[in-house]
């Protein structure tokens, strides 16, 4: 059996092991834990899973992803945060999936009707 000992005021994890002081120190709290991977969550306190980090992805592979009306739709919009996207994206040797400049991006150039619902996750995958 695995524990996690955590500061019972703030929640910040202390240590993890097998064996637990009894008593325990003032302040401190004790919880079994299935898995000790992952980001420790002193409001919950378990474990979660650790967010899933996408490598970048080189810019002619995004390019080869897109359709070619995805691409023409990018390339000719004269919305002014799709020129400015699209003009950070030209400037780019790749991707970052994982930046929240290129989520918002995406998730932009979806809500006005460039990209069909679902294709960020098929093109940043």
């Amino acid at each position: 059996m695995t524990y996690a000992i955590y500061d019972t005021a703030t929640g910040t994890l202390i240590s993890t092991g097998d064996v637990v002081a009894s008593p325990l120190p003032s302040g401190m709290s004790a919880t079994t834990v299935t898995s000790i991977d992952g980001i420790w969550n002193p409001t919950t306190h378990v474990f979660d899973p650790a967010p899933v980090v996408h490598p970048p992805i080189p810019k002619s592979t995004i390019i080869k992803r897109l359709t070619v009306a995805e691409f023409t739709a990018f390339k000719n919009s004269t919305d002014a945060n799709i020129e400015y996207f699209w003009e950070m994206f030209r400037a780019a040797d790749s991707v970052d999936p994982n930046d929240t400049f290129t989520q918002n991006g995406f998730a932009y150039a979806t809500s006005i009707g460039i990209l069909a619902s679902g294709r960020t996750a098929q093109i940043l995958a």
